[in-house]
């Protein structure tokens, strides 16, 4: 449970934040540069090695934020319906991680103290490895194409659809139609 700035007008902002802490700790750690899907997965070579869900609530008239973070370090095999997206650090060349827990910890407390919103999104876009790419979404059960084209000021996808129409994703599940 953490405490965050008023300014972090929204959990998918924490949510980024998280993000490039752990690619962060994940760099400091192993030396391995890692990729951002939006909003809360993290890649390496195509494949889905950290996920990271946020809860916020309003409470005592501060915001305070559950984050769960989930890293698949020295994971050897998947389940089958897995095995062609998600990946393990030790799998995908990483070493040195006994002290991966304690890296995450520190880089996330650093980025929420922080307060620089701008900041961490340049950061967050430099990592994206869906922006300027094809995505596929589905909302109230119709299904979306389009390019993403940006992430707004406030943590959200924007998404282009062609002929001048845009859409902004505030949360939910995209989709690459093909990896890099």
């Amino acid at each position: 449970v953490v405490d965050f700035p008023q300014e972090a007008s929204s959990a998918a902002l924490l949510t980024i934040r998280a993000g490039v802490a752990v690619s962060d700790a994940i760099r400091e750690e192993t030396g391995i540069e890692t990729g951002i899907k939006w909003v809360n997965d993290i890649f390496l070579d195509g494949r889905k090695v950290c996920g990271i869900l946020t809860e916020s609530v309003l409470q005592e008239g501060k915001r305070r934020a559950i984050l769960g973070i989930g890293i698949n370090v020295t994971t050897e095999s998947f389940p089958p319906e897995l095995r062609s997206t998600a990946g393990a650090l030790g799998m995908l060349g990483a070493e040195r991680m006994d002290s991966l827990p304690a890296a995450v910890l520190t880089h996330i407390l650093r980025r929420i103290s922080d307060g620089d919103d701008r900041a961490v999104l340049e950061e967050y876009k430099k990592r994206s490895v869906v922006l300027d790419r094809i995505v596929s979404y589905e909302r109230d059960g119709i299904a979306y194409e389009g390019r993403a084209a940006d992430i707004d000021a406030d943590g959200a996808l924007i998404v282009e659809l062609g002929a001048g129409k845009f859409d902004l994703l505030q949360s939910g599940e995209i989709s690459l139609k093909t990896w890099k």
